[in-house]
């Protein structure tokens, strides 16, 4: 995949540093010139987020900064508030950010503790300090959504503090939906029952929103205080904190505009060819859940900029026959922690086998793939370290001179020059 160092490097910039943002920069720093774009200061490995919201001594474990991460690739943090096919805006900046080739890895929102929205490291400790203590002082916990997240946070939860009463409701009829079996569902529901007693599902219910309780989450992440929540069948739930584990919301906004022909309306992922370019447009490609491209977890989203890192290099270099194609997977596969030591899930094989706690744990459970991901993004084992430093924090009129020096269109038009000058 390797270029002539006398070859002009084009430009790529990189919207989103989640695990396929990130894992691309990374794979293409040494092969173009690279700037990845986003609001944080640091990667955040929200997989083992909600292990945090119970255990302190994670919380250093799922931010590591982009300092620490990249090498001859530029960061730039900052807020992208539109993208379009000759540029992106970012917020502070009088023009826009031209590109050789871009890639939209915007992903999408969650709601705390799942995902965090602090643009600093510093501030993200706070905010899991505060719903540590939060979850430690209530007797009573309802967690709105049976889905993997509020399955996950309850085993946390039930697993740091056995006492606690902790209800799971949903409007769903099941747990975890999408394309898996009941095989899996009945065992992680099997399991939550024999390890965490105290935990108690309701399914097939509403939780109602009242404008008060809206209104309050305008300001806070979640519900604190003793509170009597209903449900659209009466069933009235008395509680000390709600945590809401639902709302995945896709960050479409900024291309949403632009790119309007080419984003699927159901969903509002960008629609993409095998080799994750963007229908309609030979240098724009879209990586994890903005790329309509089939289910996107971590693993897939890595794999995804395996595909598009090649796919640059060898269409810059004009080698055609060596482009890849993503195909997507046939089989669903998911693993559900509840804590270190439990859990359940089903492998992405024709069989759909389903596994229990000693495979859970060995693949996700105990160290939620924290020390793989320091050691793979920043080459060190999980550090307490929290940067403060302005790394990502560029001036205009720098930013702009590496954009102009970087991109090869650019560069080629100014070898062109020179050749001309020498003619005359």
């Amino acid at each position: 995949m390797g270029q002539n160092s006398s070859t002009p490097k084009p430009l790529v910039v990189i919207v989103g540093g989640g695990y396929g943002g990130l894992s691309l920069a990374k794979k293409l720093e040494t092969q173009a010139n690279v700037l990845l774009i986003d609001k944080k200061n640091y990667f955040f490995h929200n997989i083992a987020a909600l292990r945090a919201a119970v255990n302190a001594t994670f919380v250093p474990k799922i931010m590591i900064p982009y300092e620490f991460a990249l090498q001859s690739g530029r960061f730039l943090q900052g807020t992208v508030t539109k993208i379009t096919k000759d540029e992106v805006i970012v917020e502070g900046y009088s023009k826009g950010i031209t590109f050789d080739y871009l890639v939209i890895a915007t992903g999408t929102s969650y709601s705390f503790p799942s995902k965090n929205y602090s643009k600093n490291m510093k501030d993200v400790g706070s905010a899991y300090s505060q719903i540590q203590a939060k979850i430690k002082e209530a007797k009573s916990i309802t967690l709105v959504g049976a889905g993997p997240v509020g399955i996950e946070l309850a085993g946390e939860i039930g697993f740091a503090y056995r006492e606690k009463q902790i209800t799971v409701v949903s409007a769903s009829d099941n747990i975890i939906p999408g394309p898996f079996s009941n095989e899996l569902r009945d065992s992680v529901k099997q399991r939550i029952k024999e390890t965490f007693p105290k935990v108690n599902l309701i399914l097939g219910e509403r939780v109602i929103v009242t404008d008060e309780m809206k209104e309050t989450l305008q300001q806070t992440l979640y519900l604190v205080g003793n509170r009597t929540i209903e449900t659209n069948k009466s069933n009235k739930i008395e509680t000390d904190l709600v945590i809401f584990c639902t709302g995945s919301k896709m960050n479409s906004s900024a291309y949403e505009e632009d790119f309007k022909n080419s984003v699927n309306q159901d969903n509002h992922r960008l629609k993409c060819k095998s080799t994750l370019q963007v229908e309609g447009y030979e240098n724009v490609f879209a990586i994890g859940d903005c790329a309509d491209a089939g289910p996107t977890k971590a693993y897939e989203a890595q794999l995804q900029a395996d595909v598009v890192a090649n796919n640059i290099i060898q269409i810059d270099a004009k080698r055609l026959d060596k482009i890849k194609h993503w195909e997507i997977s046939r089989y669903a596969g998911i693993v559900i922690p509840l804590g270190p030591e439990q859990g359940a899930g089903q492998l992405p094989l024709k069989s759909g086998k389903v596994v229990g706690a000693k495979v859970t744990s060995m693949i996700k459970g105990g160290d939620l793939f924290c020390s793989r991901n320091w050691k793979m993004f920043a080459n060190r084992n999980p550090s307490n370290e929290v940067t403060e430093s302005n790394y990502g924090i560029i001036k205009e009129e720098d930013l702009f001179q590496f954009i102009q020096s970087s991109k090869k269109q650019q560069v080629n038009q100014s070898n062109v020059e020179e050749e001309q000058k020498k003619d005359e």
